[in-house]
């Protein structure tokens, strides 16, 4: 992604990954006492409450420094437009504050794959409202959402409650290479990569 805003001419650099516990409560006690007011948002979220302790959330910075301001930026309208060919998405949209309880975030991405992120991007989706949709409406291997990904592949996502059961059992095609990720709360989300990419 970041060899493709380049080639663009976009310099985008990763200011911020992982961080661990102890990271994250030096951060927010920093914040706490020189910035208070952006104490809500994840980079100064609470020791055991920031979504960098997962390694999948990142925040990017662009050639024109500036911190918040990134989200006025050249390369952040790029990321907002690109960054979903790569399987990342937004993860703290503008307008998606209700859903999110997050303000606007925007130079903090999130990788949650190509299927998954094409169709967040192509729906106008934030993180939340698409495990709700997978959530309601495809909750069973019997319905399943298809996606033609930005790679080329088309794939598709169910979500599997779990219910409290001990040993959840699910419906994968043979020879279809799949994905299965937990959602920290109620279940599963299967993906099924089903075809070849078009040549």
């Amino acid at each position: 992604m970041r060899d493709a805003a380049k080639a663009e001419g976009f310099s985008i650099k990763v200011t911020s990954a992982y961080r661990s516990i102890a990271e994250q409560k030096a951060l927010y006690e920093k914040f706490l006492l020189t910035d208070p007011v952006h104490i809500v948002d994840q980079t100064c979220a609470r020791p055991g409450y920031s979504e960098h302790h997962t390694g999948l959330a990142l925040d990017i910075e662009g050639s024109i420094k500036g911190g918040r301001n990134i989200a006025k930026t050249p390369e952040c309208a790029w990321l907002k437009e690109n960054c979903h060919k790569y399987g990342f998405v937004v993860r703290y949209p503008a307008g998606k504050e209700g859903w999110t309880g997050i303000e606007d975030y925007t130079y903090c991405l999130r990788y949650v794959g190509v299927a998954h992120a094409t169709y967040m991007y192509q729906n106008g989706l934030c993180f939340e409202e698409y495990i709700e949709l997978l959530k309601n409406n495809y909750g069973s291997s019997a319905k399943r959402l298809s996606i033609a990904a930005a790679d080329g592949y088309t794939y598709e996502v169910y979500y599997q409650p779990t219910a409290g059961q001990d040993v959840v059992t699910l419906d994968i095609p043979s020879n279809y290479n799949y994905t299965v990720s937990g959602d920290n709360r109620s279940g599963f989300i299967v993906t099924v990569k089903m075809t070849a990419p078009a040549a």
